[in-house]
């Protein structure tokens, strides 16, 4: 019954989190298409669509794989950080290589400089994986909700900060960049999950197949 207690109160705060989270990325999208041009704000859209869709492919089951456990296998967590970070990391060097030029080519230097920046965005959401799963599956969904919303509050202050000192959509990039960097340090530092330096073969196989 306890367990049951549990699993609802973090369900309420996940979607507690979830309400506040989307009511201020919205507030600030509402803002934003307001204060920037018809131009900028086509590469704001080309912007969010890259954010959205960076993260798409970086969970392939890890994240379910690892709270379904029994018990906490840190070998097997090791595993999944590392290579979490390489499909980050490559996601991240195919919009280096692919979507810069081809921003730079078909949009302006701008988009191009834009993509430069974006492409970091996967690999900081690739180190965040793990550490989340391992605070989910102690069901500190509070402490997760609380996180996010510190993040996305912060970040959207320095975003509208830098809209009204007409940064254009650099505002939005950097406000996003700075909510990623103090959600990462915070789940890093509340998470006690320590990655060791392995990757094992048998693991890899074993989330490759979830």
């Amino acid at each position: 019954m306890e367990v049951k207690k549990v699993a609802a109160k973090s369900v309420v705060w996940s979607m507690y989190g979830n309400a506040f989270n989307q009511t201020i990325n919205f507030a600030i999208f509402i803002f934003l298409a307001r204060a920037l041009s018809v131009e900028e704000f086509g590469l704001l859209a080309i912007c969010l669509l890259m954010i959205e869709f960076s993260s798409v492919f970086q969970s392939f089951g890890l994240h379910q794989q690892l709270i379904r456990q029994k018990k906490w296998n840190n070998s097997l967590a090791s595993t999944a950080f590392w290579l979490a970070l390489i499909v980050s990391g490559g996601i991240s060097i195919l919009i280096l290589l692919f979507g810069v030029p081809v921003a730079y080519f078909y949009h302006s230097s701008l988009a191009a400089n834009c993509f430069l920046l974006l492409s970091l965005f996967p690999l900081l959401q690739g180190c965040r994986q793990v550490h989340a799963s391992k605070l989910q599956r102690d069901f500190k969904f509070k402490l997760l909700s609380i996180v996010e919303s510190v993040a996305v509050f912060f970040g959207g202050i320095i975003t509208v900060s830098l809209a009204f000192m007409d940064f254009g959509v650099w505002s939005l990039i950097i406000g996003r960049l700075v909510q990623q960097l103090v959600e990462l340090s915070i789940i890093f530092s509340s998470s006690d999950f320590s990655p060791s330096f392995e990757l094992q073969k048998s693991y890899v196989v074993k989330i490759k197949n979830y």
